[in-house]
Protein backbone atom coordinates (compact mmCIF):
# COMPACT_ATOMS: atom_id res chain seq x y z
CA UNK A 1 0.00 0.00 0.00
CA UNK A 2 1.29 3.62 -1.29
CA UNK A 3 2.86 5.90 1.60
CA UNK A 4 0.22 8.82 2.06
CA UNK A 5 1.95 12.67 2.06
CA UNK A 6 1.51 14.14 4.30
CA UNK A 7 -0.55 16.94 4.34
CA UNK A 8 -0.28 18.93 7.38
CA UNK A 9 1.95 20.84 8.96
CA UNK A 10 2.24 21.98 12.94
CA UNK A 11 3.67 25.13 11.74
CA UNK A 12 0.60 25.94 8.78
CA UNK A 13 -2.13 27.39 11.41
CA UNK A 14 0.37 30.23 12.12
CA UNK A 15 1.16 30.80 8.53
CA UNK A 16 -2.13 31.27 7.23
CA UNK A 17 -2.92 33.53 9.89
CA UNK A 18 0.30 35.35 9.69
CA UNK A 19 -1.12 35.57 5.65
CA UNK A 20 -4.19 36.56 6.72
CA UNK A 21 -3.13 39.27 9.11
CA UNK A 22 -0.69 41.06 7.17
CA UNK A 23 -2.56 41.18 4.10
CA UNK A 24 -5.90 42.77 5.26
CA UNK A 25 -3.54 45.60 7.66
CA UNK A 26 -1.90 46.43 3.77
CA UNK A 27 -5.50 46.82 2.43
CA UNK A 28 -6.67 48.81 5.44
CA UNK A 29 -3.63 51.12 5.35
CA UNK A 30 -4.38 51.73 1.79
CA UNK A 31 -8.04 52.24 1.96
CA UNK A 32 -7.39 55.10 4.79
CA UNK A 33 -4.93 56.87 2.88
CA UNK A 34 -7.14 57.63 0.22
CA UNK A 35 -10.14 58.29 2.52
CA UNK A 36 -8.05 61.14 3.96
CA UNK A 37 -10.28 64.56 4.05
CA UNK A 38 -10.00 68.36 4.87
CA UNK A 39 -13.13 69.32 6.60
CA UNK A 40 -13.25 72.70 5.88
CA UNK A 41 -16.16 75.37 7.28
CA UNK A 42 -16.40 79.02 5.73
CA UNK A 43 -18.57 81.49 7.85
CA UNK A 44 -19.85 85.00 6.56
CA UNK A 45 -21.00 87.63 9.06
CA UNK A 46 -24.54 87.66 7.89
CA UNK A 47 -26.18 85.05 6.12
CA UNK A 48 -25.27 82.79 3.14
CA UNK A 49 -27.31 83.66 0.26
CA UNK A 50 -28.68 80.33 -0.54
CA UNK A 51 -31.71 81.64 -2.22
CA UNK A 52 -29.68 83.74 -4.89
CA UNK A 53 -28.37 82.00 -7.92
CA UNK A 54 -26.67 85.39 -8.66
CA UNK A 55 -24.03 85.16 -5.29
CA UNK A 56 -21.27 82.47 -5.32
CA UNK A 57 -18.83 81.03 -2.42
CA UNK A 58 -15.54 79.58 -3.42
CA UNK A 59 -12.66 77.94 -1.75
CA UNK A 60 -9.90 77.56 -4.26
CA UNK A 61 -6.69 75.38 -3.76
CA UNK A 62 -3.38 75.03 -5.31
CA UNK A 63 -2.79 71.15 -4.90
CA UNK A 64 0.10 70.50 -7.51
CA UNK A 65 0.96 67.30 -8.86
CA UNK A 66 4.86 68.43 -9.55
CA UNK A 67 5.42 68.82 -5.82
CA UNK A 68 5.38 65.72 -3.76
CA UNK A 69 6.95 66.32 -0.65
CA UNK A 70 7.62 69.87 -0.93
CA UNK A 71 6.70 72.53 1.38
CA UNK A 72 4.42 75.53 -0.50
CA UNK A 73 4.78 78.92 0.95
CA UNK A 74 1.47 80.76 1.34
CA UNK A 75 2.48 83.93 0.66
CA UNK A 76 4.18 83.62 -2.83
CA UNK A 77 2.19 80.69 -4.30
CA UNK A 78 -1.26 80.06 -4.28
CA UNK A 79 -4.78 81.27 -5.11
CA UNK A 80 -5.22 85.32 -5.13
CA UNK A 81 -8.73 86.44 -5.92
CA UNK A 82 -7.62 88.86 -8.85
CA UNK A 83 -11.02 88.57 -11.16
CA UNK A 84 -11.60 86.65 -13.88
CA UNK A 85 -9.33 86.16 -17.08
CA UNK A 86 -9.66 89.05 -18.80
CA UNK A 87 -9.09 87.86 -22.55
CA UNK A 88 -12.48 85.66 -22.04
CA UNK A 89 -15.93 86.99 -21.98
CA UNK A 90 -18.38 86.19 -19.67
CA UNK A 91 -19.75 83.13 -22.27
CA UNK A 92 -16.90 80.79 -20.76
CA UNK A 93 -15.64 79.65 -17.43
CA UNK A 94 -12.78 81.48 -17.60
CA UNK A 95 -14.49 84.45 -17.58
CA UNK A 96 -16.54 83.80 -14.47
CA UNK A 97 -14.23 82.37 -12.40
CA UNK A 98 -12.77 85.29 -10.26
CA UNK A 99 -9.53 84.10 -9.25
CA UNK A 100 -7.87 83.10 -12.40
CA UNK A 101 -7.24 86.67 -13.86
CA UNK A 102 -4.08 89.09 -13.37
CA UNK A 103 -4.23 92.89 -13.26
CA UNK A 104 -1.37 94.87 -12.91
CA UNK A 105 0.31 95.23 -9.10
CA UNK A 106 -1.38 91.51 -8.77
CA UNK A 107 0.54 88.88 -7.76
CA UNK A 108 -0.43 85.74 -9.72
CA UNK A 109 -3.01 83.49 -8.86
CA UNK A 110 -1.74 79.46 -8.53
CA UNK A 111 -4.67 77.09 -8.10
CA UNK A 112 -5.13 73.60 -9.38
CA UNK A 113 -8.79 72.69 -8.16
CA UNK A 114 -12.02 74.72 -6.70
CA UNK A 115 -15.03 74.42 -4.55
CA UNK A 116 -18.34 76.49 -4.90
CA UNK A 117 -21.59 77.15 -3.08
CA UNK A 118 -24.00 79.06 -5.23
CA UNK A 119 -27.62 79.58 -4.18
CA UNK A 120 -30.53 78.32 -5.94
CA UNK A 121 -34.44 79.25 -6.54
CA UNK A 122 -35.63 77.02 -4.34
CA UNK A 123 -33.29 78.07 -1.07
CA UNK A 124 -31.17 75.02 -0.65
CA UNK A 125 -27.97 75.95 -2.47
CA UNK A 126 -25.93 73.85 -4.52
CA UNK A 127 -22.22 73.01 -4.45
CA UNK A 128 -19.83 71.78 -7.09
CA UNK A 129 -16.26 70.90 -7.95
CA UNK A 130 -13.66 71.98 -10.60
CA UNK A 131 -9.97 71.93 -11.42
CA UNK A 132 -7.77 72.89 -14.26
CA UNK A 133 -8.50 70.02 -16.88
CA UNK A 134 -5.27 68.33 -18.81
CA UNK A 135 -5.22 71.37 -21.36
CA UNK A 136 -5.07 73.60 -18.37
CA UNK A 137 -8.22 75.60 -18.91
CA UNK A 138 -11.02 75.42 -15.63
CA UNK A 139 -13.72 72.60 -15.79
CA UNK A 140 -16.33 71.87 -13.12
CA UNK A 141 -16.21 68.15 -13.14
CA UNK A 142 -19.15 67.37 -10.88
CA UNK A 143 -21.66 70.12 -10.16
CA UNK A 144 -23.93 68.67 -8.02
CA UNK A 145 -21.39 67.20 -4.75
CA UNK A 146 -23.10 65.42 -2.54
CA UNK A 147 -25.48 67.10 -0.66
CA UNK A 148 -25.79 65.44 3.10
CA UNK A 149 -22.25 63.11 2.58
CA UNK A 150 -19.84 65.73 1.80
CA UNK A 151 -21.42 68.91 2.54
CA UNK A 152 -24.27 70.70 4.63
CA UNK A 153 -25.27 73.89 6.18
CA UNK A 154 -24.25 73.99 9.91
CA UNK A 155 -26.11 77.19 10.63
CA UNK A 156 -27.51 80.10 8.73
CA UNK A 157 -24.08 81.67 8.34
CA UNK A 158 -22.02 78.87 7.84
CA UNK A 159 -21.26 75.71 5.38
CA UNK A 160 -19.23 72.19 6.04
CA UNK A 161 -18.13 70.18 3.32
CA UNK A 162 -15.05 67.21 2.81
CA UNK A 163 -12.73 68.04 0.58
CA UNK A 164 -11.57 64.17 -0.41
CA UNK A 165 -7.36 64.83 -0.97
CA UNK A 166 -7.89 61.77 -3.58
CA UNK A 167 -9.94 64.09 -5.62
CA UNK A 168 -7.27 67.00 -5.86
CA UNK A 169 -4.91 67.36 -8.89
CA UNK A 170 -1.97 66.17 -6.82
CA UNK A 171 -3.61 63.01 -5.12
CA UNK A 172 -2.12 61.27 -2.48
CA UNK A 173 0.52 59.62 -4.13
CA UNK A 174 2.14 63.14 -4.82
CA UNK A 175 1.18 65.33 -2.71
CA UNK A 176 2.61 68.17 -1.08
CA UNK A 177 3.63 68.60 2.68
CA UNK A 178 1.00 71.13 2.73
CA UNK A 179 -2.20 72.87 0.22
CA UNK A 180 -2.31 76.20 -0.35
CA UNK A 181 -6.03 77.95 0.15
CA UNK A 182 -7.76 80.88 -0.45
CA UNK A 183 -11.58 82.22 0.04
CA UNK A 184 -13.95 84.52 -1.40
CA UNK A 185 -16.91 85.18 -2.75
CA UNK A 186 -18.44 86.85 -5.96
CA UNK A 187 -21.85 86.41 -8.17
CA UNK A 188 -23.27 83.99 -10.43
CA UNK A 189 -20.53 80.85 -11.34
CA UNK A 190 -23.07 80.20 -14.42
CA UNK A 191 -24.78 81.62 -17.23
CA UNK A 192 -25.11 85.74 -16.18
CA UNK A 193 -21.79 85.94 -14.11
CA UNK A 194 -19.12 88.28 -14.93
CA UNK A 195 -16.43 87.29 -12.37
CA UNK A 196 -16.92 90.19 -10.16
CA UNK A 197 -15.13 89.97 -6.60
CA UNK A 198 -17.24 91.19 -3.64
CA UNK A 199 -14.83 89.96 -1.10
CA UNK A 200 -11.63 87.63 0.21
CA UNK A 201 -9.29 86.37 2.75
CA UNK A 202 -8.11 89.74 4.40
CA UNK A 203 -5.70 91.21 1.82
CA UNK A 204 -6.56 88.46 -1.14
CA UNK A 205 -2.99 86.55 0.78
CA UNK A 206 -3.59 83.05 0.95
CA UNK A 207 -2.93 80.62 3.67
CA UNK A 208 -1.58 77.13 4.00
CA UNK A 209 -3.03 73.47 5.12
CA UNK A 210 -1.14 71.28 6.89
CA UNK A 211 -2.59 67.74 6.11
CA UNK A 212 -0.90 65.78 8.81
CA UNK A 213 -2.26 67.56 11.56
CA UNK A 214 -5.76 64.53 12.35
CA UNK A 215 -8.44 65.97 14.41
CA UNK A 216 -7.04 69.19 15.01
CA UNK A 217 -9.02 71.79 14.57
CA UNK A 218 -7.05 75.34 12.84
CA UNK A 219 -9.54 78.28 13.40
CA UNK A 220 -8.92 82.36 12.06
CA UNK A 221 -11.32 85.10 11.50
CA UNK A 222 -11.22 88.34 8.88
CA UNK A 223 -12.11 90.95 10.90
CA UNK A 224 -12.11 93.48 7.63
CA UNK A 225 -15.10 95.67 7.68
CA UNK A 226 -15.53 96.40 4.28
CA UNK A 227 -15.98 94.27 1.46
CA UNK A 228 -13.53 94.16 -1.76
CA UNK A 229 -15.92 95.09 -4.44
CA UNK A 230 -12.96 94.86 -7.37
CA UNK A 231 -13.48 96.89 -10.53
CA UNK A 232 -12.57 94.40 -13.26
CA UNK A 233 -11.36 96.47 -16.74
CA UNK A 234 -14.10 96.35 -19.41
CA UNK A 235 -17.02 94.71 -16.81
CA UNK A 236 -19.91 96.80 -15.03
CA UNK A 237 -19.72 98.13 -12.10
CA UNK A 238 -19.67 95.01 -9.13
CA UNK A 239 -22.93 95.51 -7.66
CA UNK A 240 -24.67 93.14 -4.95
CA UNK A 241 -27.69 91.08 -6.43
CA UNK A 242 -30.82 92.37 -4.94
CA UNK A 243 -31.52 91.26 -1.51
CA UNK A 244 -28.29 90.71 -0.60
CA UNK A 245 -26.82 92.39 2.31
CA UNK A 246 -23.04 93.27 2.68
CA UNK A 247 -23.07 90.95 5.26
CA UNK A 248 -24.11 87.99 3.57
CA UNK A 249 -20.68 87.85 0.96
CA UNK A 250 -18.38 89.43 4.04
CA UNK A 251 -16.25 86.13 4.89
CA UNK A 252 -16.07 86.25 9.05
CA UNK A 253 -14.06 83.25 9.70
CA UNK A 254 -12.70 79.86 8.21
CA UNK A 255 -12.03 76.70 10.24
CA UNK A 256 -10.78 73.21 9.33
CA UNK A 257 -9.68 69.58 10.35
CA UNK A 258 -7.74 66.18 8.66
CA UNK A 259 -9.84 63.30 9.24
CA UNK A 260 -8.66 59.62 7.77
Amino acid sequence: MPKRLRLFHPLLPILVLFLFFGCANKVTRGVAATQKQIVFEFTVKGKLALNNPNVTYYIAIYAPADKKGQVLNASTEGPRFNGPALNFGPQVLDGRLPFIGLLPGDQESKWTDFYYLKGSGDGQGTMGRGKLNAGKQPEIVQPNYPFNNLWRIKSPSTFEVQIRLADLTSGIENAPNNLVFQIGTGDNIGEGGQGFVFDYWRTNLPFAIQTTQFNSPIQDRDETAQLIMRQIPGKPLPQLPAGVTANDVDILSYSYRIIQ
